[in-house]
């Protein structure tokens, strides 16, 4: 199997991002969850009891907190978001590797195709938005891959290991973003119904892996009061809280149009392919395709029962539709193969060549510049920088949702934004709310914000 168009097709999506390689700014999400585990770094919460700032989410039980102790051990090397942005880019792309590896694995044949199935999941426009953006569904993808990859290696091998390790995977996933990360469970019953293998092999695989998985949560569960506690306040704050109140679309179908959506350019690619050479190819729906639909709508459908969707949850699950759509236009990828393998390597090094010197361009073009909220970050940056004593603001009730000003000032200005009360500097977007009396503003030649300062 050529590396080359595997290179190829990785220095494509890298460069798509190039303009965030060195910038600063990433989604509302990411940059929350970037703060929490630099606290952790710093020691301001702890695994069991995270924290986001001192006065928002002191105790953070949104999520499981498994991916933001990961990250907050990279800080050992640097502090600065840039290594977040690549944390998040890294973690994304190993997922599709994996998934080409899943590919490889079982189409062992048609191996030499899984450059297309990159390029299909890389160049989803979802894709491309969450490499930079930090997400923990970025990780528990990566997780989600590896189950379902070795335990689908276990019911070929009868191995007890890979159980074990799959065990481990479906542990970490749901540590990380919860009870959605443990759709790769559906795998085995997914393979017993449509007879693909062994099912006696089959059930024994999944028994072991289930059991494992069920002993490392329960295990420390019960012997530790403070993981209990941490997940009984996820389970309410996040569960029952999202089920019973949160609402955030107008249908419950809408995280199943968001897929179709994020289908349609690969569909009207490769239909718009086989219409061209519809005499010269036939298109099969094997028990592997499947199996691996109903596994990817299995990461997604679930979460129909709640009214609170976000169309980059379907990240962990995109692999598996991008491989199920991929199988069915095998012999489309290969005619498309066909016309690109007598291309000279020369040229092929050449393209990846000029993709690199062009990203890396690009990179610098907008090295150091605020990519997302530039604003709100570049006026937090004047204070932090003429006021590099100050670690606490007051800040008035119309700021109090801003969730990305509130991330930014913990997070890259090491600023807690105190909502209740503190008379010695204040920001607002409301000077008339400010008793002129008692406040001075401070021209700092702020874009967005005032800042002021308790008179003496």
């Amino acid at each position: 199997m050529s590396r080359l168009p595997y290179i190829i097709v990785l220095i494509i999506l890298l460069a798509i991002v190039s303009p965030y390689w060195f910038s600063y700014g990433m989604f509302m999400d990411g940059l929350i969850y970037s703060t929490v585990a630099k606290n952790l770094h710093d020691h301001l919460g702890s695994f069991v009891d995270p924290q986001f700032t001192p006065f928002f989410h002191a105790h953070f039980h949104e999520h499981p907190p498994l991916g933001m102790y990961i990250q907050s051990g990279l800080y050992a090397i640097s502090s600065s978001p840039i290594l977040d942005r690549w944390y998040s880019i890294i973690t994304l792309l190993l997922s599709g590797w994996v998934m080409v590896k899943l590919w490889c694995f079982l189409e062992p044949s048609k191996s030499r195709l899984g450059y297309w199935v990159l390029l299909f999941w890389g160049t989803t426009p979802l894709i491309i938005w969450a490499l930079p953006n930090n997400l923990l569904e970025n990780l528990m993808g990566l997780w989600v891959m590896l189950a379902i990859l070795y335990q689908w290696k276990s019911f070929r091998s009868n191995h007890w290991s890979l159980s074990l390790l799959t065990g481990l995977l479906w542990t970490l996933s749901f540590y990380t973003k919860g009870p959605v990360g443990l759709f790769p469970m559906a795998l085995g019953p997914i393979l017993w119904l449509l007879k693909i293998e062994n099912r006696t092999i089959v059930v024994k695989q999944w028994c072991i892996a289930m059991g494992f998985a069920l002993g490392l949560f329960f295990i420390p569960y019960w012997s530790i009061p403070e993981l209990q506690s941490s997940w009984n306040a996820y389970f309410h704050q996040q569960i029952e809280h999202s089920l019973q109140r949160v609402v955030t679309v107008d249908s419950r179908f809408y995280i199943l149009f968001q897929t179709l959506n994020h289908a349609i350019p690969m569909l009207a690619f490769l239909g718009l392919i086989g219409w061209y050479w519809r005499k010269h190819i036939q298109l099969v729906f094997d028990k592997k395709t499947w199996a691996l639909l109903l596994l990817g709508l299995s990461g997604i459908v679930p979460m129909m029962i709640s009214l609170k969707q976000r169309e980059f949850y379907i990240i962990p699950a995109w692999p598996l539709i991008v491989l199920s759509v991929s199988m069915v236009a095998v012999p489309i990828l290969e005619k498309l193969d066909s016309l690109l393998r007598p291309m000279p390597k020369k040229w092929g090094i050449a393209l990846a060549t000029v993709l690199i010197i062009g990203a890396l361009a690009n990179a610098i073009r907008y090295r150091g510049d605020f990519i997302r909220d530039s604003v709100t970050q570049s006026d937090l940056k004047k204070i932090a920088w003429n006021f590099p004593h100050v670690h606490t603001i007051h800040f008035t009730s119309e700021l109090h949702q801003d969730y990305s000003l509130i991330g930014y000032a913990q997070r890259f200005f090491k600023m807690g934004l105190d909502p209740f009360k503190n008379d010695t500097y204040v920001i607002t977007t409301t000077p008339q709310s400010i008793p002129m009396d008692r406040y001075k503003e401070i021209d700092l030649n702020l874009k967005k914000l005032h800042f002021y300062n308790a008179k003496p």
